[in-house]
């Protein structure tokens, strides 16, 4: 489900975790929203974070997603 409005999208995922003597059906979900790298860097400093590591997924042409590692500056 994607809200134009508040810019984020959430990702429902129906699995089966199958072991040895039986399946578990289960439904997770996962959000994400939509930012501006300059706008989210600013906020990490600002709560006294920095970026550890970075791992990006191009999804289409105009569109990447990012995973951030965050650690504090202590």
């Amino acid at each position: 489900v994607f809200d134009l409005p508040s810019m984020s999208e959430r990702i429902t995922y129906y699995a089966a975790r199958t072991g040895k003597l039986s399946t578990e059906r289960v439904v997770l979900t996962t959000d994400k929203w939509i930012v501006e790298p300059e706008r989210l860097a600013a906020e990490l400093h600002a709560a006294g974070l920095h970026i550890e590591g970075r791992r990006r997924h191009r999804i289409d042409e105009r569109t990447e997603s990012v995973l951030l590692v965050c650690r504090t500056d202590d």
